[in-house]
């Protein structure tokens, strides 16, 4: 049968039986030295011939060997509540743990129990007012006044995040190395391509392995700008939600084909795009040629 690990209501707490236990190993160390040092004297009594000397050594030695095992015998014994007591810590931690769960799960069902079925009328409801919202969209859009945009479906106007165009932070007319043959900006600080500059200041050459490109020194209009952003929008609920009833294995939505909205569809697939807001402000340089 296992041993239970619970902690027996008036057993001493940890930090006691941990320091008994240091205090116990400490005088079972001290008796197994003068349990050594009585037999030394026992058998040096012995090879004397002595008897009173051997009778006396005897003796000591004798109350020696039982307080050794008394020693260890309570260093085991502290050992073991010690280990128990811990164990019981541990039982106490995980039972407060396994309670602490059980009553936030049952108050998470009792809530899924009596809210579940009114959220889900609710969300039903809204959907069902954004489906006749979106069709009456698609009617007046097929039959549109003059000069009238289009009408979005609600869930764009609801849910889409605009984006930001490019905006310049500032311009600045700068020097510039570039290719004489092409104009083009380079790149001086390539390794094994170095700069020889000519002595008008204005000219130079790129000398590689095997090759040497000339360069010239231009002015260019330095621009930096902000990254421009998309729009997002998200998926659609109409394609994305699925409400399971509280009980059972079938759908409370979407409940037939007829049910995934088809009004709309065309404007929110065109919204959406694939690349993720950027989640820091990323500004960038442009170099742009200036005309002699």
């Amino acid at each position: 049968m296992k041993q239970s690990t619970v902690k027996a209501p008036n057993a001493p707490p940890v930090a006691t039986l941990e320091a008994g236990l240091e205090a116990a190993r400490v005088a079972c160390e001290a008796a197994l030295d003068k349990f050594s040092a009585r037999n030394v004297n026992y058998n040096e009594a012995l090879s004397q011939g002595d008897r009173a000397a051997v009778v006396k050594a005897n003796t000591e030695l004798t109350e020696a060997t039982i307080d050794r095992d008394m020693a260890v015998a309570t260093v085991t014994r502290l050992e073991r509540e010690l280990s128990e007591a811990r164990g019981g810590v541990e039982h106490s931690r995980r039972s407060a743990l396994y309670a602490e769960a059980k009553a936030a799960r049952d108050a998470a069902a009792g809530r899924l129990e009596a809210e579940y079925t009114k959220a889900v009328a609710a969300i039903l409801a809204l959907l069902e007012a954004c489906e006749d919202a979106d069709r009456m969209v698609a009617r007046a859009n097929r039959d549109l006044p003059e000069g009238a945009s289009p009408l979005e479906v609600s869930e764009v106007v609801a849910r889409y995040t605009p984006g930001r165009p490019r905006e310049i932070l500032s311009e600045e007319i700068v020097d510039r190395w570039a290719f004489e043959a092409t104009k083009l900006p380079c790149d001086i600080n390539l390794p094994g391509y170095p700069l020889a500059v000519n002595p008008d200041g204005k000219t130079g050459i790129l000398r590689g392995p095997g090759n040497s490109v000339p360069v010239v020194l231009l002015p260019f209009k330095k621009i930096t700008a902000t990254v421009a952003k998309r729009g997002v929008l998200p998926p659609s609920f109409f394609y994305e939600l699925r409400l399971p009833a509280l009980t059972g294995d079938y759908l409370l939505y979407p409940n037939n084909a007829q049910r995934l909205a088809a009004y709309g569809r065309e404007e929110i697939v065109a919204a959406l795009v694939d690349e993720e807001e950027p989640k820091v402000e990323v500004t960038f340089e442009l170099l742009q040629q200036i005309s002699p």
